[in-house]
């Protein structure tokens, strides 16, 4: 991963500051390559309240999704980045198998109208559902069977730990 902090104004504002904080060792690493001392730098790991993803939920009900449904999906903002172009290529391989798939794909971004486009060009327009941006993903999350994060570059995925 790379973080724009070589050029000169980056080191300079990164210096003037008292503390940065890092949400992970290689984040940390990064920025120290960049020529941000180390003394500046405190890692804080992102945390998630296990709490939250108890519970029963009625969603795949109100998704209208059969109980037999293997149920996937993934939580991420709508950029090249994220790695959805994949994932719905694997979905297409994976329908094979197992024709009671559904992808719940959740988050907004600019790549929206694209992925929805391609979702249907490869056939996933039945097993693909955009949910769009949502509060609720301890709830979401919990109703899945399995979770992907199919991220190419992620500073620390937090939909991961949750």
């Amino acid at each position: 991963m790379d973080l724009p902090i070589n050029g000169f104004s980056s080191r300079l504002k990164y210096n003037k500051v008292d503390k940065i904080v890092a949400i992970s060792e290689i984040i940390k690493d990064i920025l120290i390559r960049g020529g941000v001392k180390k003394e500046k730098i405190t890692v804080i790991y992102s945390t998630v309240n296990c709490e939250d993803f108890s519970g029963k939920s009625n969603l795949r009900e109100e998704l209208g999704l059969a109980d037999d449904t293997l149920l996937l999906g993934t939580v991420a903002s709508f950029f090249w980045r994220k790695g959805h172009r994949h994932l719905f290529g694997a979905m297409v391989k994976v329908k094979e198998k197992f024709p009671q798939i559904k992808l719940l794909v959740v988050g907004k971004g600019p790549l929206e109208k694209d992925l929805k486009k391609l979702a249907k060009r490869l056939g996933l327009e039945n097993e693909v559902i955009f949910l769009g941006f949502r509060k609720d993903i301890p709830e979401i999350l919990n109703i899945l069977d399995v979770f992907v994060l199919a991220s190419l570059k992620e500073g620390l995925g937090v939909s991961l730990l949750e």
